[in-house]
């Protein structure tokens, strides 16, 4: 996850060998993982009773209920802010920043009868304690809870994939789509996506889990990339090998979530489906016929959206070859949906070739064991008849499926 050594400063060996003695038990028990430098004094102290936070995001106080911290009545998890409580019994000696600082916390400890304050400059990365300040390193104070929402843990958000849809970064578009029909489609028809790794970014963009909040500063330096949905611009940025983070509309602090570290590093291979070098060859005519085919028939046994799309082009395209075209059919008899019969369909319409016909009716009739085949020396008028039987056949098969799918609708309205 993310590293945590927050502050760094410059210590003679004496003041380092005392501080050491109350910090290493710290850092043991996993409470404590920084280092300190121009510490004059450190007296442990329990933890605070009450911390105001104030930032110029929000201000509000959250308190000790025996062994947890509440806020506004509800049990929360520090994180980050209990790794700063040992500041609170440190002096520094660097200057100070003049300017007002992003955060104040305040704590008091009611037993003491003890008030302390530490002012935060997330800009300058100075920390501040009575009059002198000390220099923060690591990426621990971009982390600070600016506003109590950070402290909420059941929050979810849902970025919203409008047309035209495109992701770039650096410069590079990664992908783009636009939506015809109720359907993504890619917009360049030069690529073909990896269309289950598009499904699993849209997935992850839908009720996601909101992990983590930080201040925008955290994404200096850091790679990202830009989702450009509709009219409306996202900037996400990697803060960590496995977080992601994105800066939403109306929103003044990053959002993370930990569904998003599927993700990677979001490079453009991860858009471009795995077959994408063997397709580019199959559809391009300047290639021997016989080593497209071959290429073609390389892939029998596998299958991609992308595929998929490149047989339909075959198939649709009246100067493609016939010899071509009864290898695609072969394909597409591996696939039967309704989609591609619906495909093979369209195909007998348009040709009379009977060497293509034959493997689209057998193709056909996995789904219709009853439908006609094709018998040698059919006169035209043979072939036509047996076409129009199948045409008949797809019109009712159709109508059976919106039937089937609108009284499936009804019955989930209903439950």
């Amino acid at each position: 996850m993310l590293k945590e050594d927050f502050f760094q400063f410059n210590l003679s060996e004496r003041k380092f060998r005392r501080l050491m003695r109350f910090i290493l038990p710290w850092v043991f028990q996993g409470l404590l993982k920084t280092s300190l430098v121009f510490a004059e004094e450190v007296v442990p102290l329990e933890k605070p009773n009450e911390i105001l936070l104030q930032s110029s995001y929000d201000t509000f106080q959250i308190s000790l209920e025996k062994d947890h911290y509440n806020l506004e009545g509800k049990t929360i998890s520090l994180g980050t802010l209990e790794q700063f409580f040992t500041l609170f019994s440190t002096t520094f000696e660097d200057p100070c920043p003049k300017e007002k600082p992003d955060l104040t916390l305040t704590a008091k400890w009611k037993k003491q009868n003890q008030t302390k304050v530490l002012k935060i400059f997330i800009d300058q990365r100075r920390i501040q304690n009575g009059n002198e300040c000390a220099a923060a390193t690591g990426e621990g104070i971009y982390f600070l809870p600016l506003h109590r929402s950070w402290f909420q843990v059941d929050e979810k958000r849902t970025i919203p994939l409008l047309s035209p849809l495109k992701i770039v970064k650096d410069n590079e578009t990664l992908a783009q789509f636009e939506m015809v029909k109720g359907l993504w489609q890619q917009t360049s028809s030069k690529e073909y996506i990896n269309w289950d790794f598009f499904d699993q970014f849209k997935a992850s963009l839908k009720d996601f889990e909101v992990t983590s909040r930080a201040h925008p500063n955290v994404s200096k330096g850091k790679s990202s990339f830009t989702l450009y949905s509709g009219t409306i611009k996202y900037d996400f940025f990697q803060i960590s090998d496995s977080l992601w983070a994105v800066r939403l509309p109306k929103v003044k602090w990053l959002v993370g979530s930990s569904r998003w570290s599927v993700w990677l590093e979001m490079q453009k291979e991860q858009w471009m489906d795995r077959l994408s070098s063997q397709l580019n060859f199959i559809t391009d005519k300047g290639k021997q016929l016989s080593d497209r085919i071959g290429t073609l028939n390389s892939l029998s046994e596998q299958w991609s959206p992308s595929l998929q799309q490149v047989l339909k082009q075959i198939l649709f395209d009246k100067s493609e070859s016939d010899e071509i075209k009864i290898q695609a059919v072969h394909l597409m008899r591996q696939k039967p949906t309704m989609e591609n019969m619906g495909i093979l369909i369209k195909t007998m319409e348009q040709t009379q070739n009977q060497e293509l016909l034959k493997p689209i009716f057998k193709a056909l009739r996995i789904m219709n064991p009853n439908g006609p085949l094709l018998e040698e020396d059919m006169t035209q008028q043979q072939i036509d008849e047996r076409v129009h039987v199948w045409k008949k056949w797809w019109i009712e098969k159709e109508k059976s499926e919106v039937n089937h799918s609108q009284i499936n609708s009804e019955v989930k309205i209903k439950n």
